[in-house]
Order: C-alpha cells, then sequence, then structure tokens
C-alpha cells in the first residue's frame, strides 16, 4: 500500500532477515534481495515492473551487504542503484567503498548505514559515520540526508541513520515519512532521470468519462452477495473488486500516456 500511494518506482530495504528458502513477492514489482539469514541482516531492492533494469553481481565486501541492479535510462545511460547496510558491529571501510564507487559512472547507493554525525543533524558522531563523510568528501562523493529522524528506538534518542550517497546523479532533498510501525521511518526521494520504460505511465481524462458505462460494467461484473466466511473468500472478493474496477475505468475513461520524467 505505501509503495502504491506514494508511486514508488524503487525501494530499497534493509535488514530483511529472510532466509534464502522463504518466498517473498509483491504484486507489480520484481524482487532483487541477498540474504545473511533469517536472524538478521538482509538487503532488497523493489523495482516496479515498467521499468528496466537487470540485475548486477557486486564484487567481494569485506562486510558491507548491499543489493544492487542496473537501471536503464534514456539515451543509452545506466545508473547503478544499491540498497545497503552494514551491520552494527561492522567497520565501515573506504576498501568496501571504493569497490562501489571507483568502478562505475552513475551511483545512488540508499540505506540505514549504522552512520550518526552532526553534520546531519546527529547528537553524536560514531567511527562509521568519521569514515564515511571523509571518503565522501576525498573522492567527490554527495552525500544526502533527510533533517528529519529517522530511526526511533524505543529507549534512546531519534537519530538520522538513513542517508543517501550519490555520484554523478543529483537527486531531491530526502524526507522521513512518518508512517509505517517500524521504528525505521521510510526515506523518500526523487531521482530527475528519465528511465527506459516497457509501457509509458497512463493517466486517466477525468473530464470525458462515461459514468453510465462504468456503473453497468460493475454491475455485471461484481457479485451481488460475494461470500466471505474465511480469509481467502475475502482476498479473492478484494482481487475481484480492484480487477472490475480498473476494467470498468479502462473501458468508460478516456487515458492518455507520459514518459516518466524522474524517479522515486
Amino acid at each position: 500500500m505505501f509503495l502504491r500511494i506514494n508511486k514508488i518506482d524503487i525501494a530499497a530495504v534493509n535488514e530483511t532477515k529472510l532466509s534464502p528458502n522463504r518466498r517473498f513477492s509483491i504484486p507489480e514489482y520484481t524482487t532483487v534481495r541477498t540474504e545473511r539469514n533469517q536472524f538478521g541482516g538482509g538487503t532488497m531492492l523493489l523495482i516496479n515492473n515498467k521499468l528496466r533494469h537487470e540485475q548486477y553481481s557486486l564484487p567481494s565486501l569485506t562486510g558491507l551487504e548491499a543489493t544492487a541492479i542496473y537501471l536503464y535510462l534514456q539515451n543509452h545511460r545506466r545508473l547503478l542503484f544499491l540498497s545497503a547496510y552494514p551491520p552494527p558491529t561492522y567497520t565501515l571501510t573506504h576498501t568496501d567503498l571504493d569497490v562501489i564507487f571507483t568502478q562505475h559512472d552513475n551511483i545512488i547507493l540508499t540505506g540505514n548505514l549504522n552512520s550518526k554525525h552532526v553534520t546531519w543533524l546527529n547528537h553524536s558522531v560514531n567511527k562509521n559515520a568519521n569514515n564515511l563523510l571523509s571518503y565522501c568528501t576525498n573522492k567527490n562523493i554527495t552525500l544526502n540526508h533527510p533533517d528529519q529522524p529517522t530511526h526511533y528506538p524505543p529507549n534512546a534518542p531519534s537519530s538520522i541513520l538513513d542517508v543517501t550517497l550519490s555520484k554523478r546523479c543529483p537527486i531531491s532533498k530526502p524526507k522521513a515519512v512518518p508512517t509505517l510501525s517500524s521504528d525505521h521511518k521510510p526515506v523518500v526521494f526523487k531521482i530527475p532521470l528519465q528511465p527506459l520504460t516497457t509501457k509509458p505511465n497512463t493517466f486517466y481524462i477525468s473530464k470525458h468519462e462515461n459514468w453510465p458505462l462504468f456503473r453497468t460494467i460493475l454491475e455485471l461484473s461484481i457479485p451481488t452477495h460475494p461470500s466471505s466466511s474465511s480469509t481467502t473468500d475475502l482476498e479473492y472478493a478484494i482481487h475481484t473488486f480492484e480487477t472490475s474496477v480498473k476494467q470498468a475505468a479502462d473501458s468508460a475513461i478516456p487515458t492518455h500516456s507520459v514518459i516518466p520524467r524522474y524517479l522515486t
């Protein structure tokens, strides 16, 4: 629901805690993931199916956990996009960052990097943050951060742990969104690049809708008294309703297509 409401094109997820044999999927998204084990760690990318991309196998890293894809852009360009997570016991090293940033031109790395620094509005500084800041300064990497806390631990002050590193790829100001039940809040930003898509974005033209046709299609396709005696029945009824509304809208409301000018 969060992905759909916020029109998320790519979602980077950390600490998935999934074992290799555990299945995970979300409709309309491709899942690319890297597991540690079910007790901790793990990274994942969820990519909207309309985006042209391929999984990228990273060279060996000493401790940084990461999942990467190449995202294909207009004008024969491509962007390396990574979901990254260093475990709390791991010290973020320049060696791991070099493996990623010295081999590619256009890069975005995002995630909970377990790095606290006053530069991005924390009240304390840790070793990871010092290493990260010095690397970004020396290598001309842009460090992007939200102004709102991203982590709300139950027995400690809130902090900003989720940051985004970008190389030759500007992004909008990241914003922490106060939603979901986790103590880590999602961070949203836009990338002003035109991706290659399998199909353009389609929008409805609401000024020319045919509501009688829309109503007729719904009445014919949705059962009057659907069975709801079990969870399976309820899920089927929801699927039927969503499919019927989509079919009715496609038939009764004109559309126009637009090539996306940015990613979220």
